[in-house]
């Protein structure tokens, strides 16, 4: 960005740029600074502008052909093209012999930096990633705005003010600009005048819900989940988020347990370093007590507790298992839900007590697995996920007798092998199997074949 803006300031243009990213607040800035550099104010007579899918790559290139009318350039605005995800050769050949009275301006999304079209622009103008900003870079920017108002505002109502919005700064303005107006006539900005006037996300709620429940509140707990509903959440989505949540607190506090600092967990997990600072407080309310207060609510309900321990071990994890197994027999654990096998083998030592029951990540496909699995000591098998309802009845009918069969019925399919996923691993340096998944199944995709651009499948 740094060199985009010295192109700006300078007024040396390049004659194409790429803005790309999640930062829409910053596409957009920097969109409107290329326009107003490259053309006078009001000239409409050499703009060219395209949006969507489906735009005809040889208009494009007849557009930027034409010569700029009664001005010293021409102006080619592509936006959310989709050029950059698909095989572009034609413009990709064209872009360097593109004349430099025309600049051609791409807003995008997503892009393949593999591409022939990226590796074009790269060459011949910038490609310039717009990306969610630092917390400190954020807490910069609100002050800057903030100090052009004459307002001023202590670092906690700040770090209140930038939780509320999150870090999505087309939000954050709109937040700002609904604060400034909700304090004109003061000069100081308070925690009460946040809490007051910006708009509370659904995130937000959720993280009060569990700090709630952390804090024994059942009743602010539970009017936060009221809230939610009767705001039209659907409550598979506010599960989600709850499970999402317990799991960034889990991922916090393994990672401070491993020495890394707060500033490197927040940058691991793309996340403010505040909300980092948040999250290890409320993990420090959830310990081995809480699991069996949990336990014995389940059970004074009717209702059996099964522990989750299907995560892929390393040999320096294992040692610290056997407590563990220990511990959730002692507070009569009804089952654990294992995807190693050599967890199965910890479990029926020290817990024998416990069912054992084997995860969908074990990967189970036919009845002689589930046999398998049955002779080993497992009371139950979680069968893979991408079976169809006759295998399934298939592998019920042949399974030995006293072995229980479970099956998933809704939820994402892992793109892996029954729950292995290495490709959460490949893009976001996040192990699925680890309990630190990025969930690559619930993004979308479109499948190219090479020898065949533009065909999707």
């Amino acid at each position: 960005m740094k060199s985009l803006k010295e192109d700006l300031e300078s007024g040396k243009l390049k004659k194409v740029y790429l803005l790309y990213g999640e930062e829409v607040y910053l596409k957009n800035l920097y969109k409107k600074k290329l326009k107003d550099a490259v053309l006078p104010s009001g000239d409409t007579m050499n703009l060219s502008a395209y949006e969507g899918k489906g735009i005809q790559i040889r208009e494009v290139i007849e557009r930027a052909e034409t010569l700029p009318f009664f001005a010293d350039r021409r102006l080619v605005l592509i936006e959310n093209s989709g050029f950059f995800k698909a095989a572009s050769p034609e413009l990709a050949e064209y872009i360097p012999r593109m004349p430099e009275e025309t600049c051609m301006v791409f807003v995008e999304n997503e892009v393949d930096r593999r591409g022939k079209l990226y590796k074009a622009v790269s060459s011949a103008g910038r490609a310039v990633e717009m990306k969610r900003q630092t917390e400190k870079t954020l807490m910069n920017w609100v002050l800057s705005a903030l100090r052009k108002e004459k307002k001023n505002i202590t670092s906690a109502t700040m770090e209140l003010f930038l939780t509320r919005t999150g870090s999505d700064m087309e939000f954050i303005q709109n937040e700002l600009e609904k604060l400034l107006c909700y304090t004109a006539g003061r000069d100081v900005i308070t925690s009460e005048d946040v809490e007051q006037i910006c708009t509370v996300r659904t995130e937000n709620k959720i993280f009060d819900m569990i700090n709630a429940v952390s804090e024994g509140k059942q009743k602010r707990a539970l009017a936060l989940y009221y809230d939610l509903l009767s705001l039209k959440e659907p409550p598979m989505r506010i599960l989600y988020l709850i499970t999402r949540q317990f799991n960034l607190l889990m991922q916090v506090k393994d990672m401070l347990e491993q020495g890394f600092s707060q500033d490197t967990i927040a940058q691991k997990l793309k996340i403010q370093s505040f909300i980092v600072r948040n999250c290890a407080r409320q993990a420090r309310s959830f310990g081995l007590e809480e699991l069996k207060t949990a336990v014995e609510l389940c059970h004074a309900h009717g209702a059996a507790a099964h522990i989750t321990c299907n995560t892929m071990p390393r040999n320096q994890e294992l040692d610290a298992l056997p407590e563990y197994l220990e511990y959730l027999q002692d507070i009569g654990a009804d089952a654990l839900i294992v995807g190693d096998a050599g967890v199965l083998a910890l479990a029926k030592r020290y817990a024998p007590r416990v069912s054992v029951h084997m995860s969908t990540q074990i990967g189970v496909t036919n009845y002689a697995a589930a046999a398998f699995w049955y002779d080993q000591g497992a009371q139950r098998v979680i069968l893979a996920r991408e079976l169809t309802l006759d295998e399934v009845a298939g592998i019920c009918a042949r399974r030995p007798r006293g072995l229980e069969v479970e099956a998933f019925i809704h939820g994402a399919m892992c793109v892996s092998f029954s729950g292995r996923c290495v490709l959460s691993n490949y893009m976001a340096q996040r192990d699925a199997s680890r309990g630190a998944c990025a969930q690559p199944c619930r993004y979308k995709y479109a499948l190219m074949e090479e020898q065949r651009p533009g065909e999707y499948f």
